[in-house]
């Protein structure tokens, strides 16, 4: 059985059925320590790139699939899902692997479809050079381009409302694009040169921020769970974006803030950071005093 595999189709079931945040989870079946960090990196991929690209992995399914999606078992969807991501999405993989394992996968959790789920991918396999995203016919453009994307209908159809269909379509693209991996950089605790020094030493190639000081871009790394400067607080991961929302906020020590939207709250901490932990900070229904 292929771990890296059967692990990222356990993250998407958990994701997708049981409605469990994809990095949360991933945190948690990446700590793994059979897994090396190539496995880890892949199996990011798997998840992120499944999850993102639902819709229109269904689209695709649902053409090669005699049974209808909302018949199929949850966990045969998933595996489907994931194998026609990598048949599509992912040139490294060659077309016969993304099968192969996905029979395994099916023959191990739902063995009576492991046949079907053979068909339907080597199907896919076989013609997709002729699946275009240009073809699909849908009634209206805002569901095309839902389906093209794998964005909410419905909030296509706003964003057209506002911006017009071709700022839309460039929008989700741009959406679908892969951001950079960002970490903060914990100034009560260490300074960017002490990070960046340490981080180096591990072969971890590093970029400063665009925007903000205490900003990190880490390159060719998925997780840092296992960094000593992660489990001493003295980098988490938060994307820059984020970061600047408790810049513009400026808190200063003493003050009192109240953070109503603290999830997994990045952003409080931030802000705790730059109050120099002097002040109060509550977030939702909690109360830090220091």
């Amino acid at each position: 059985m292929d771990k890296a595999r059967e692990t990222a189709l356990k993250a998407i079931y958990e994701t997708d059925i049981k409605g469990a945040y994809a990095n949360l989870e991933l945190k948690k079946l990446l700590a793994d320590k059979e897994l090396n960090s190539r496995d880890r990196a892949f199996i990011t991929e798997l998840v992120y790139g499944t999850v993102t690209r639902k819709l229109t992995l269904d689209w695709i399914i649902s053409h090669f699939s005699k049974i209808q999606l909302k018949k199929m078992s949850n966990l045969v969807l998933q595996i489907l899902r994931m194998g026609t991501y990598q048949i599509m999405f992912l040139d490294r993989v060659p077309p016969s692997a993304a099968c192969n394992t996905s029979v395994e996968l099916a023959k191990r959790y739902a063995k009576q479809s492991s046949g079907f789920v053979n068909a339907v991918l080597r199907n896919i396999a076989r013609n997709k050079e002729r699946i275009s995203f240009e073809d699909i016919d849908a009634p209206t453009v805002s569901e095309k381009l839902s389906i093209k994307y794998s964005f909410p209908e419905y909030l296509v159809r706003e964003w057209i409302s506002v911006f017009g269909e071709n700022f839309t379509e460039e929008l989700l693209k741009a959406f679908l694009e892969r951001p950079d991996f960002s970490v903060r950089i914990n100034t009560l605790k260490t300074t960017k040169e002490s990070v960046v020094e340490d981080l180096n030493s591990h072969g971890i190639e590093t970029l400063p921020g665009r925007y903000l000081d205490e900003a990190l871009y880490l390159k060719n790394i998925s997780d840092i769970s296992n960094l000593d400067a992660f489990q001493k607080g003295k980098i988490t991961v938060q994307d820059e974006s984020s970061m600047i929302v408790a810049r513009i906020l400026d808190p200063k020590p003493g003050e009192k803030i109240l953070d109503t939207c603290a999830a997994p709250g990045g952003k409080t901490t931030h802000i705790g950071q730059l109050m120099q932990n002097r002040g109060i900070l509550m977030h939702g229904m909690s109360t830090s005093i220091r």
